[in-house]
């Protein structure tokens, strides 16, 4: 009786099992990275609020202690936390292909950073500087969190309602930002960027410039906030640009722009001159 397997048979079923188990250790695969990410996500926040703890604790220290090695013991705590933190960021690299994220999570890490210069390096800062860097670090741990909820495959939005939110003009500026290393300033330090494409100013010219906006605006903040205001010249040169004003609030960005340039009523003028 003649066989039924020919070679070809065999060969096909050999190749039909290969795929089958590829595919399989794929799915596999995709499945663990994927509940991976959720379990980071998950810990995302519990990690950066405990942070976010040690900080105050810190500041509590510097404000209320004298005794310098309770100071000691608290800015030790904070520095193994701050390991930790970093070793996460390690792991987020690995786990999560997404530069939004990888960016997004640095950006905390500096935050903390900075945090953690103002409370030890400059003296003791006042609550409300110490209230504008926590909500500073927590703007951040948010957005960090809803990137990579995202990419995480966990939903967090509320499925059962959808609003309009129109076309944003600043969108492409937004993701830009979203994909850059390069983080804000602190909202209770001034801060100024002069954006030229085409003409620029010579090192001299801009630090006259940059003094005079300073020595105008640098010392506002506003009288809710507590903010600072980031100014950015952006154009094409000192003869064509806008002065976009960042505030907390529209009330505070358009005292700034009447202090630096009263003649002008709205928050994008162009063409301005640089006189």
């Amino acid at each position: 009786m003649p066989s039924v397997f020919t070679s070809e048979t065999v060969v096909g079923a050999i190749i039909g099992s290969g795929l089958t188990l590829l595919i399989g250790w794929y799915l596999q695969n995709r499945k663990e990275s994927r509940e991976l990410r959720q379990t980071i996500v998950s810990q995302l926040c519990s990690r950066n609020y405990d942070m976010i703890a040690a900080l105050m604790e810190l500041y509590s220290v510097r404000v209320q202690s004298k005794n310098k090695d309770e100071e000691r013991r608290s800015l030790a705590n904070f520095t193994r936390l701050e390991g930790a933190t970093m070793e996460f960021e390690i792991l987020i690299w690995r786990t999560f292909r997404s530069r939004k994220v990888r960016v997004a999570y640095h950006k905390i890490l500096n935050r903390m950073e900075k945090t953690k210069e103002l409370i030890t390096q400059h003296g003791i800062p006042s609550q409300e500087n110490f209230n504008l860097a926590i909500t500073w670090i927590e703007e951040q741990v948010s957005k960090t969190t809803q990137f990579a909820s995202q990419v995480a495959g966990i939903s967090m939005h509320d499925p059962a309602r959808i609003a309009w939110l129109g076309i944003n003009p600043h969108k492409w500026n937004d993701e830009i930002e979203n994909l850059s290393f390069r983080d804000e300033e602190p909202p209770w330090i001034f801060d100024l960027q002069i954006n030229f494409r085409k003409r620029q100013l010579n090192p001299d010219a801009l630090k006259v410039v940059k003094e005079r906006i300073r020595l105008k605006v640098g010392d506002m903040r506003c009288k809710i906030h507590k903010r600072a205001a980031h100014i950015c010249l952006k154009g094409n040169g000192p003869d064509d640009f806008e002065f976009n004003v960042e505030a907390c609030c529209a009330e505070f960005g358009e005292a700034v722009h009447r202090k630096v340039t009263p003649e002008k009523a709205n928050m994008k003028s162009r063409p301005n001159r640089i006189q």
